[in-house]
Order: C-alpha cells, then structure tokens, then sequence
C-alpha cells in the first residue's frame, strides 16, 4: 500500500501518516490499533525503529 492509501484508511493526511513513520509523532492508540488490523502485525513490531545498513555502523 502506498502512503497515501494508508493515510486514506486511516482517515489522517498522507503529511501525518508520514510523520508517524518516520517516528516524528507518536499517534494515538487507535491509530496503531487500526495500523495493527490493516498489516496483521503487533504494533510494538510496527512501532520498532529500523535504522539503515549507515546507521548500524
């Protein structure tokens, strides 16, 4: 699903859904909650922040 999709789904702005990848924001419990359902994932998995082969250096 593209950005856009998801933050249709959501019912928030692609700029918002952005954010809360990017771990800018936080969101709220139903947002996670609904993220959960979409992806079928437990959103402590979703939350977790992966850093980039650079990063890991």
């Amino acid at each position: 699903m593209t950005q856009q999709q998801v933050a249709d789904y959501l019912g928030l702005h692609e700029r918002y859904y952005k954010s809360l990848e990017t771990g800018e924001r936080l969101g709220s419990i139903w947002i996670w909650d609904k993220l959960e359902d979409l992806f079928n994932v437990h959103q402590r998995v979703l939350r977790e922040i992966h850093r980039g082969t650079a990063d890991n250096q």
